[in-house]
């Protein structure tokens, strides 16, 4: 939110959501019960899969939480899951 009380989203938000968008396609499953998503982040793409470890080192520099954000959002646009309340539990990491 601004600081006039406006929402905004990044240009690089709406893109990463329409990418989402364009990869789950128009044959995706849509759950509309609880979820567990699992998602790694990679600097070249976005798996679905995280085990959190003790010593870690990536090369990404956002904080994880705004990547979930973007990837939760952009499946509820896709259409895969109907709203991100229903996720009731996220494994994530950035390598």
């Amino acid at each position: 939110m601004s600081r006039k009380g406006k929402v905004y989203t990044p240009e690089a938000t709406v893109l990463a959501e329409k990418t989402y968008i364009a990869a789950v396609g128009e044959d995706a499953p849509t759950f509309d019960g609880p979820v567990m998503v699992e998602v790694t982040f990679c600097i070249d793409a976005t798996l679905v899969t995280v085990t959190p470890l003790p010593h870690w080192e990536t090369g990404l520099r956002g904080d994880l939480d705004n990547y979930i954000k973007t990837c939760l959002d952009g499946c509820q646009r896709a259409g895969i899951i109907v709203n991100d309340r229903q996720v009731v539990q996220v494994k994530a990491t950035k390598e």
